[in-house]
């Protein structure tokens, strides 16, 4: 059996939920830190586009992240 049954979340399925709320988070705060050390240029506001910013550090995070590793599946033969 593969996954979790409706309603409930199994081990792997909370190790994965906390794996994305890491990637999310680091996402954020390479955002926020690059604007706290004025890394980006004055003219950078990003105003209502703000989440926008976030979520695309937040997919940048995850693309690094995904290049990195290994990701084919492993079959036992």
């Amino acid at each position: 059996m593969n996954g979790s049954q409706a309603f409930w979340l199994s081990k792997a399925d909370w190790i994965k939920v906390l794996k994305d709320g890491a990637v999310a988070a680091t996402g954020a705060a390479l955002l926020a830190i690059a604007s706290w050390m004025q890394a980006l240029p004055d003219q950078f506001d990003f105003g209502a586009y703000e989440a926008l910013a976030v979520v695309l550090c937040q997919m940048g995070v995850n693309a690094i992240r995904k290049f990195v590793t290994d990701t084919q599946e492993k079959y036992l033969k």
